[in-house]
């Protein structure tokens, strides 16, 4: 905060410059705090940040700042009251609707970071927006972690494993979204492979490998 201050003053003592490094251990702390809010909070921040101000220009979100709104809501899973291992109904379908929403969120994080990751491939040497397979395996995993809950609550109320009230509660649907997951990253894995890299910097031409 203070940093943007400084860079807001705009006078010659002060040319402070805050880069988007300056910005990660920030949300990597409320990402470990299970806090996906406080997240997108400083996310919003930088982007009005970066596009209100072109000396500002170096706070631009990239695909870290995807890849910790993941890590926050998984870590909000794991830190929920309803991640006890009581095998009561009612706790069943507590734990259920938390792993829905939060594997819901993940996806939609996981969706925002490949169109970003499309919409970027005219600037071909300035890939801003790059994520690891560790992201994807937490969506899947977030999704594994929803079948997991329905099935043993279908068992606990000894139901089927259908919802009727919520159709994504379901395996099958987990099931669904875990290969959905997985062929919206090999789209972009295969449009960045149809890429040529004539012309491109040593550095760059390596992303798109």
């Amino acid at each position: 905060q203070r940093a943007i201050e400084a860079a807001s003053l705009g006078d010659e003592i002060s040319q402070i410059q805050p880069r988007l490094q300056t910005f990660h251990p920030i949300l990597a702390s409320w990402a470990y705090c299970g806090w996906p809010e406080r997240v997108q909070q400083w996310s919003d921040t930088l982007h009005e940040l970066s596009s209100n101000d072109r000396s500002m220009a170096g706070v631009t979100p990239d695909g870290r700042i995807q890849e910790a709104l993941i890590v926050a809501w998984q870590k909000r899973l794991e830190l929920s009251p309803s991640s006890s291992s009581s095998d009561e109904p009612a706790s069943l379908q507590s734990r259920l609707a938390t792993s829905v929403e939060v594997a819901n969120a993940c996806m939609v994080c996981l969706e925002h970071l490949c169109a970003q990751a499309k919409n970027q491939v005219g600037d071909r040497n300035d890939l801003r927006i790059a994520f690891d397979a560790s992201s994807v395996e937490r969506v899947i995993g977030a999704w594994a972690h929803v079948a997991h809950c329905a099935a043993a609550t279908s068992i606990g109320n000894g139901l089927e494993t259908t919802n009727e009230d919520d159709p994504s509660a379901t395996p099958t649907h987990a099931l669904m979204e875990m290969v959905r997951a997985v062929e919206l990253v090999n789209e972009v894995i295969d449009l960045y492979r149809s890429i040529p890299t004539d012309g491109l910097d040593e550095k760059t031409s390596e992303k798109y490998q």
